[in-house]
């Protein structure tokens, strides 16, 4: 069997109701159907629950992400890139590396 991982690292949760996670739901049961072994991985609180139910064999990884603390330097990056428009948002790069290490691990 053929595992999938589908990766939703946006600055939404799958609580949400928007076209995003509908479409990212939909993938997971249609491929799951296929029979493929699919893995949801997001960056939501471990008691998130989707808006649009997943198919009991779509595994969510959630990384818990949103409730870690912000860096100072970061903020200041933040902060710098409103009046400096230079950075390519500071704090979703920073949650973005954050993710990755979970996934490694």
């Amino acid at each position: 069997m053929k595992t999938l991982l589908l990766l939703y690292m946006g600055d939404e949760t799958v609580t949400a109701s928007a076209g995003t996670e509908r479409v990212l739901t939909n993938m997971a049961n249609a491929m799951v159907e296929r029979g493929y072994n699919v893995i949801v991985a997001t960056n939501d609180k471990t008691d998130a629950v989707p808006y649009f139910p997943f198919d009991a064999r779509v595994h969510c990884l959630y990384l818990n992400v949103d409730t870690k603390k912000i860096p100072f330097s970061v903020k200041v990056k933040r902060e710098i890139n409103r009046i400096f428009p230079i950075l390519d948002k500071p704090v979703e790069a920073y949650r973005a590396s954050v993710s990755v290490r979970k996934l490694r691990e």
